[in-house]
């Protein structure tokens, strides 16, 4: 079945109203792409055309218009990728032209890059405006309009980019012909059709698919696991599409678990992303493939097909669809055909899915570290992203160790958070460029000194200048300040050696001090008292089996009342012995016996 109609090209200024053969092949989700057949002569002279002159169209713009009465119905705009003059058998041949929608000049090759809270909308001028296609007509009208807190752009073209967010977030991506739209427009166009009369065939199908899916996402912040099933219908749906759903179900019983693939803020996110994904499974369950020669049928608007009543065929197939891919055939003689797809009408979300890229570990560099939460969470700037504005949101940092306990309810474990500069390497739960983390840090040239000879030297250091070493040669522990304050336990000698440039200080209820050979205290002043005020209540005892006290030059012990005992035999000795009381009592008991070669008692 092929329709009589009018077209008419654009090329490089030139209008060209005959070619041999032309198609153009539309999709959602996709670049367009055509392919024009011209007779040598169609844009120079019999003859006059050469390769040469082929390339001055390579680049250019090309408008293809045709419809059944004028030639305005349908218009593709595209850009002309390939030229080829194609000779055979002695003649002059065709100038072969090919080429895509402005679509592909967001191919420019695989990219990085982040959005931090912004919307869809957001993301998708910024994307198209930092590409070739800036000045491609746009609609953008997404239905999902939250705030996003971090999306990545990860290795990926900006056309792949955006639409895998048109996937993730049920959004229609596509290209009509003269605008790209970014979600469903508000108004579209509807064409009748007739099988019998402007539809040469048709071929409706039906299928199954798993649509039992329990979703969850974890939230660190709350510690919280949410969770959600897909809902078990699906508002508005065809009857057909109710069927195949509820045949799945019976057939597909036993639910499965799987991450959700955006991230989501809250309860509310989730259950819409549930709703969300049971659209999209939905709209996969009904196709409708076609042919026919109706030239006003455009992708993405609908069409509304009856049974022509000659064919005595019942009307099972009326009702509206979606048309999602198109292609236009064009003959030399101006005879038009097409074949398109299409779903239900009442699908409100296309059944596409894309590959999400696959995160590889990445260098970064630590931006921030004052978290507003006081989570220990960071910022940083990954290498592609450095000399922009471009940084993570705020991410988690990996420790050997971390939770809490009966005893302990925060910072139980290893807290060591990277400091503001230090090169650190990221990590991304599920390979989801969109959900970094840090896996640890990393010294380099300008930072490391290694571990010495023999990596004998191990050191834990913090930013001030604190640190541990554990040393292997010397066997040996040494915890030292910035300041020199060093505790240092020598395991060769045994020796443990406490060092203060100030004072230090040992507090508890309490303390032994036991030396199995001796103990030595040495100072220029020392003092030894109790605890307890102006007047103290309580005892300092110090025993011994032998006790000596010496001063150098003097020694003295002052009390207010002063007794010194020895319970089998008492000894005073010195070079003089002088003794001033107000009053000197001697008790000898038996007997009192003083002796010597000169005394004087007055």
């Amino acid at each position: 079945m092929s329709k009589e109609i009018v077209f008419e090209i654009t090329l490089n200024g030139k209008t060209i109203h005959q070619c041999n053969s032309m198609s153009i092949q539309q999709a959602f989700n996709a670049h367009h792409t055509f392919e024009l057949v011209l007779d040598q002569d169609a844009l120079d002279d019999l003859g006059a055309h050469t390769l040469q002159h082929s390339q001055d169209y390579i680049g250019t713009d090309i408008t293809i218009s045709f419809g059944e009465h004028q030639s305005s119905d349908t218009i593709f705009k595209g850009i002309v990728t390939e030229v080829s003059l194609k000779q055979q058998e002695g003649a002059w041949g065709n100038l072969i032209l090919k080429g895509y929608s402005p679509t592909c000049l967001m191919e420019s090759g695989a990219h990085f890059a982040s959005y931090e809270k912004q919307s869809l909308k957001d993301i998708l001028n910024e994307c198209i405006k930092n590409t070739t296609a800036g000045n491609i007509e746009l609609s953008n009208h997404p239905v999902y309009t939250e705030t996003i807190e971090y999306m990545c752009q990860y290795g990926e073209s900006s056309f792949a980019f955006i639409n895998r967010l048109a996937a993730e977030y049920g959004e229609w991506f596509f290209y009509d012909g003269t605008i790209l739209c970014f979600g469903k427009p508000s108004k579209q166009e509807v064409v009748e059709l007739v099988y019998g009369s402007n539809i040469a065939s048709m071929n409706f199908s039906m299928q199954i698919l798993p649509v039992k899916i329990d979703h969850y996402s974890y939230k660190s912040s709350d510690d919280a696991v949410l969770t959600a099933s897909l809902p078990s219908d699906v508002n508005g749906a065809a009857a057909y599409t109710k069927k195949a759903l509820e045949v799945s179900d019976g057939l597909y019983s036993i639910p499965v678990k799987q991450p959700i693939a955006i991230r989501i803020k809250d309860r509310s996110g989730l259950d819409a992303y549930a709703k969300m994904h049971k659209a999209k499974l939905a709209a996969s369950t009904v196709l409708l493939k076609a042919t026919g020669d109706c030239p006003k049928i455009l992708l993405g608007n609908l069409i509304n097909i009856h049974v022509s009543k000659k064919t005595d065929l019942g009307d099972d197939y009326h009702g509206e669809y979606i048309v999602t891919s198109l292609t236009h055939y064009l003959t030399g003689t101006g005879s038009y055909s097409n074949s398109f797809e299409a779903i239900p009408s009442a699908n409100e979300v296309m059944p596409f899915e894309a590959d999400k890229p696959i995160a590889q570990t990445q260098l970064a560099i630590v931006t921030d570290n004052d978290d507003p939460k006081g989570m220990g969470r960071v910022r940083v700037q990954m290498l592609w992203q450095q000399d922009t504005p471009q940084k993570t949101d705020w991410i988690r940092v990996l420790t050997p160790d971390a939770g809490s306990s009966d005893g302990v309810s925060k910072n139980r474990g290893q807290v060591f958070i990277p400091e503001t500069g230090d090169q650190v390497l990221i990590g991304f739960r599920y390979n989801d460029p969109n959900r970094p983390f840090v896996l640890g840090s990393l010294f380099h040239g300008s930072t490391a000194s290694g571990g010495g000879k023999q990596n004998e030297v191990k050191s834990m250091t913090t930013k001030m200048g604190s640190t541990l070493i554990f040393n292997d040669t010397e066997h040996s522990v040494k915890l030292q300040t910035s300041k020199g304050n060093t505790v240092h336990v020598d395991e060769k000698s045994g020796a443990i050696t406490i060092s203060s440039g100030s004072s230090v200080t040992i507090n508890s209820k309490h303390i032994n001090i036991n030396g199995s050979e001796s103990i030595s205290i040495l100072s220029p002043s020392i003092t030894i008292g109790s605890l307890g005020g102006d007047s103290p209540t309580n005892t300092v005892d110090v025993k011994g089996k032998a006790i000596a006290i010496e001063g150098e030059n003097t020694a003295g012990v002052t009390s207010k009342v002063l007794t010194m005992e020895g319970t089998d035999e008492y000894t005073d000795k010195g070079g003089k012995y002088s003794s001033e009381m107000s009053e000197i009592k001697i008790n000898g008991g038996s007997k009192i016996i003083m002796s010597s070669s000169d005394t004087d008692i007055s």
